[in-house]
Formats: C-alpha cells, sequence, structure tokens
C-alpha cells in the first residue's frame, strides 16, 4: 500500500531567494530528502511525454518529476572534491607509469605535475558542467513561471511551519497537497 504524502509546494521568483528559504527550512529541523525541486526540462518532457509552457502546471501533479535540493555550498564541495581526486589519480597513475619505465627523477617529477594538472582540469571541469546543468535548470524555470520547491511535511505542525517559513522569503502560491508515496 502506498502512503499519501502531504506536502508543502510554492514557487519562486529567482534562485537566491529559494535557497534563503531553503536554508532556514534546514535550520527548522526539516531534512535535505524532505525537499525537492522540478527536475530538468528534458527530463520532465521525457518523463511527461511533452515539454511544459509553465511550472505551475506541474505544482500538484504527482507525476512531476522531482530532485533533491543540493545547496550552493554542496555544489561547491564537489567541484573542489572532483578537482582534488582528479588531481590525485592523474599524479599517482602518471607516476606509476614513469616507475615501472625506469624514467629520470627529472622526467618522474614533470610528468607528476603534468598528469596532477591534467587530472585537477578534468575534475574541475566534470564538477562545472555538473553545476552548469544545475544552474540551466533554475534559470529555465525562473523563466517558465518560477522555481518550483515541494517540501514533504510529517504533521500539521511542519505544514503550518514550512508555510510560514515560505511566505515570510516571498514565495509565491504557497499551498498543501497530497500525493502518494513513490
Amino acid at each position: 500500500m502506498r502512503e499519501n504524502l502531504r506536502e508543502v509546494v510554492c514557487l519562486f521568483k529567482d534562485h537566491k531567494t529559494m535557497e534563503l528559504a531553503v536554508d532556514e527550512l534546514r535550520l527548522s529541523g526539516f531534512e535535505q530528502e524532505n525537499i525537492s525541486l522540478l527536475a530538468d526540462k528534458d527530463t520532465v518532457a521525457h518523463e511527461m511525454g511533452q515539454p511544459y509552457k509553465n511550472v505551475d502546471e506541474l505544482e500538484d501533479d504527482p507525476e512531476a518529476p522531482r530532485i533533491t535540493y543540493v545547496s550552493t555550498e554542496a555544489i561547491g564541495d564537489l567541484k573542489g572534491g572532483l578537482s582534488a581526486v582528479g588531481l590525485y589519480l592523474g599524479a599517482v597513475i602518471v607516476s606509476a607509469i614513469m616507475v615501472v619505465s625506469s624514467a629520470t627523477l627529472t622526467s618522474i617529477l614533470f610528468w607528476v605535475i603534468l598528469g596532477g594538472f591534467c587530472g585537477g582540469m578534468f575534475g574541475y571541469t566534470t564538477a562545472l558542467m555538473i553545476n552548469s546543468k544545475y544552474a540551466n535548470n533554475m534559470k529555465y524555470q525562473e523563466h517558465h513561471g518560477g522555481i518550483l520547491l515541494w517540501v514533504r511535511t510529517l504533521n500539521t505542525e511542519q505544514e503550518v511551519i514550512a508555510c510560514k517559513i515560505l511566505l515570510n522569503n516571498n514565495a509565491h502560491d504557497v499551498h498543501l497537497h497530497g500525493r502518494l508515496a513513490a
């Protein structure tokens, strides 16, 4: 049996305002996994069978594909982490190859630095692509009615708190609805 979930749903005009509201929700005890956004336009078009013209078409649609909210800070951490892993792996792989090939210490050092740099750039570029996809999704939603946000609530008290926080942070069309759990 699928559980009926209660959610607060709303729209934000811009990403920064939405982030401030989510920060306040998180500080008030809402778990990140209970905060979701509309998936990117390609995912929506694929899963819904057609693109949307305005996000408000999807705010109460239980089939609307979602993504878990990810903060700007977490995306920054991802950039740093992927860069560091790329740097490390590039340096280790190149140094192993150079040691096995009996290269001189000078050439090993050169190739380790070059390998680390290339690996770090690969990691950083990958992180930038992820960040770009997220930012493009936010901009696309902003231009199509606003950023759609859902907050799963566990009880009436949380519903009241979520609504108050969202309204105090300039959310629009704040309302409650139910949907079946996936």
